[in-house]
Formats: C-alpha cells, structure tokens, sequence
C-alpha cells in the first residue's frame, strides 16, 4: 500500500504542475505563432498584395455592377462595362504618372543647383543667429541628385510593377464580380450556418464599402481641389501633385502630409517662401475642408478604431506588406477586428483596439 500510495504522488502531481505551466508556455506559443504567421505574410507580400487589392475593388465596384443589373443589363455585361471603365481611368492614371516622372527626372540636376542656393540662403540666416553651421559643403546626401535620380527610377519601377500587376488584379475582380451574391451560400455551406461568419462577412463588407466610398469621394474631392490651387500658384505638374493628394489621401493620418511635400518645395525653389507658405495653407485648407469636415459626417459612423491603433496600423501593415499596406491598412485592421470579436477568448484583443 505504501509503495502504490508513493506511486501515486507523482501522477497527481503531473497535471498541477502542467496547469501551472500553462499560463506562462500559451502565451508563448501565441507570441511565437503570430510572429511566424507575420513572417509568412511579410514574405508572401508580392503574392497577397494584388490578392488584397482585387477584393478590395470588387468590394468597391459590385454596387455599380448591382446597378447595371437592375437596370436590366445581363450581369456578364455590366461586368464587362465596369471593367473596362476600370481599366481606362488606370491608364490614365499611368500614363499621367508616367509622363510626368518623366519629365521631372530630367529636371533634377537643376532643382538640386536652386536646393544648394537655398542651403547656402538657410546656412548665413542661421549663422547671423550664432548658430555654427558650414560655411561650404556639399549638398546634404539625402538631396543629392543623383539619389533623387534614383528615387524617381524607383518610383517609375514600383509603376511598372503596378501594370504588371494590372491584369492579375483585374481578372481577379472579375472572377470575384461574378461571385457576387453568391458569397453567402458558399460560405454557409462550407462552414454552416452557425458559425456567425456569414453574418461577419456581411457586416464587414458593409462596413469597408461604406469607407471606401466615403473616402474615394472625398480623396478625388481633395485631389481635384489640390490640382485647381496648384494650377492658379502656377506650379510645375499640379496634376501630378493632385493625382499624389488624391491616392495619398486613401493613407490616414500622414497621407494627406507626405503628398504636399513636393509642391510646397517645388513652390519654395520656384518662387521663394511667400509663394510656398501661400501653397502650403491652400493644401492644408482644403484637407481641413474634406477630412476634418466633410468626411466624418458622410462616414456615418467610425470603425471603434482609436487613433493610436490606426497609427499603429499604418506602421505595421506598411511593414507587412510594404508601401501598398499603408492604403489597407483600415480594411485589414476592421477585418482583424471583426475576426477577434467573434471568440470569447480574443474578444479583449478587440477591446485594445477600441
């Protein structure tokens, strides 16, 4: 008896050791899986990202094909009619872009001799304040030309990749155009009709085309009205710098900043400081006017996301995915969010974002 009670003890002992193990190995693993979960999609961007995209715009564009449809129009044709339209306002897009790197490329050399004429203007102003500063030098690495050549070979390369991109993306969103009303069936079906996930999904595409509609309004709003300022102060490829306010603008918080940089410059070489303070409280006007004003009235509701958590975001997403993952970053993070509300075990991960 005494040796099967002493065989005893350790097999009751096991579980209570196990149990207090548990609270500190799960977190563990949690941590673990997410950062090799974070690593397979940082490593699968150039895959995801036009995935990503394609659901997005099929978001965007079902409503018009929903409308052609009521209007009598056979589905395969009105797919066809958004398609197409799709197709010629991005080669616009292109060619506009395209162009006008271009010709800003081979300005460069000279914009970099007025940026040294500026440095040299800042470095006396600063020194009749006391503040030692170069008599001479070079100009600062980061404005030398030929790394700004190299920025715009960059930029014109990331265009490239994007028609590249164009046809996968659009046959995905058609592919997913023709799938269109048929998403819940699919979905109850594969996983059946008491998961909730229909339901999220319905709720999460509602959500995310209310955003994107809202938002793609006031970004042509804030690029068109970006163009016109630029045009009146006579400034070099104002339809470049609003084209870059109008898609920039799809980045909250920082988009609307990074997209005034290159005209308020531009303004500032070309024409001097008054010039460029005029451009810059005309940008700064008209997105006070769409995102501070318009915007959150027409947005209805928001998404329970705190700024700090949209900041986070941005930084995270433009990590995972690169430069395209700041633009999904709100849809992503809903997604996520949504996703974490469903299971009582992630639901104060949700609350965090809150």
């Amino acid at each position: 008896m005494e040796g099967n009670e002493g065989g005893t003890a350790p097999t009751e002992s096991a579980p209570l050791a196990m149990a207090e193990r548990m609270p500190v190995t799960t977190p563990l693993i949690v941590v673990a899986s997410v950062v090799v979960i974070v690593a397979g999609v940082r490593a699968a961007a150039g895959f995801l990202v036009p995935i990503l995209s394609a659901v997005l715009l099929t978001l965007v564009l079902a409503p018009a094909v929903a409308f052609l449809v009521r209007r009598r129009v056979p589905k395969g044709v009105a797919i066809a009619i958004v398609t197409l339209l799709v197709v010629a306002v991005g080669a616009g897009i292109g060619v506009v872009v395209g162009d006008s790197l271009v010709s800003f490329s081979r300005e460069i050399p000279a914009r970099t001799a007025g940026l040294e004429e500026l440095q040299a203007h800042a470095f006396q102003v600063l020194s009749r304040f006391g503040i030692a500063v170069p008599a001479e030098g070079p100009l600062n690495p980061a404005l030398d030309a030929q790394k700004l050549l190299g920025l715009v070979q960059s930029l014109l390369g990331a265009i490239r990749n994007l028609i590249a991109n164009g046809f996968i993306i659009i046959m995905l969103v058609v592919f997913g155009l023709l799938q269109i009303g048929r998403t819940r069936t699919m979905v109850e079906q594969a996983l059946g009709t008491d998961t909730g996930i229909p339901d999220m999904i319905e709720r999460y595409t509602g959500d995310v085309f209310q955003y994107l509609k809202v938002k793609a309004l006031m970004s042509l709003g804030t690029g068109v009205f970006v163009w016109l300022a630029l045009v009146l102060f006579r400034i070099e490829y104002a339809m470049l710098w609003g084209l870059m306010a109008f898609l920039l603008n799809f980045i909250p918080n920082i988009g609307s900043l990074i997209a005034a940089i290159p005209p308020v410059a531009l303004a500032l070489l070309d024409y001097g400081a008054g010039r460029a303070v005029l451009v810059a409280a005309a940008i700064i006007g008209v997105n006070t006017m769409f995102s501070n004003v318009l915007e959150p009235r027409l947005m209805g509701r928001s998404f329970g996301i705190s700024p700090w958590m949209v900041f986070v975001a941005l930084l995270f997403w433009a990590y995972v995915l690169g430069p395209v993952g700041m633009i999904l970053a709100i849809p992503l993070t809903v997604a996520l969010k949504l996703g974490l509300e469903m299971s009582d075990r992630t639901k104060w991960l949700a609350a965090l974002m809150a």
